[in-house]
């Protein structure tokens, strides 16, 4: 359940943004071939369609904050008691274990409003 695309509420995508924002990324050649060959509804409906595939590639490590084995944590994000548990220490490794975010649990998932480049930080919530 964790990141599930489905909890997504994209809004309304402004487009002139998202060109401005391609000039950046790939360069004013290339934003200038992407208006002339694809209509605005046609690089919205690319976004909309390409979200939920991100989502679905990135998977979640989650650490237990606490020593020794977490029973609840291992069951639920290591296949049933079947995947590995690692011991860590953070210090060693400050870069590997950087923008490490606490993980706030909820009684009832809900949808999250993201606005693309509006927010960076939203996306973040869904995860």
């Amino acid at each position: 359940m964790d990141s599930t695309p489905d909890l997504i509420d994209l809004k309304e995508i402004d487009i002139n943004k998202i060109f401005k924002a391609f000039d950046l990324l790939v360069g004013k050649e290339t934003r200038e071939y992407i208006q002339r060959t694809m209509s605005s509804k046609k690089v919205e409906g690319i976004i909309r369609s390409s979200l939920p595939k991100f989502i679905n590639k990135h998977g979640i490590a989650c650490f237990s904050m606490l020593p020794g084995v977490n029973m609840s944590l291992l069951s639920n994000y290591a296949n049933n008691h079947k995947g590995l548990y690692f011991q860590y220490n953070i210090e060693l490794d400050l870069d590997l274990f950087k923008g490490l975010k606490p993980m706030n649990y909820g009684k009832e998932l809900k949808k999250i409003t993201i606005e693309l480049l509006e927010n960076e930080e939203d996306i973040y919530k869904l995860f």
